[in-house]
């Protein structure tokens, strides 16, 4: 098992854009059938908007 975590600044626009480029990378592989060189993987790709950092403390 693996586990994977970015934190990635996206505008709406480009959040749907990744969400089609990842659909196309999974699709291309989801017609691979079973194989003695082919192990089952179970992917579950989370998106969620992570809390926005605070702003830059401006100083004295």
């Amino acid at each position: 098992m693996g586990y994977r975590q970015h934190a990635v600044w996206l505008s709406e626009d480009e959040r749907a854009e990744l969400i089609e480029e990842m659909r196309a990378v999974l699709v291309s592989r989801m017609g691979n059938g079973p194989s003695p060189r082919r192990t089952r993987h179970l992917l579950s790709p989370v998106l969620f908007p992570a809390e926005q950092p605070p702003p830059p403390d401006p100083g004295p």
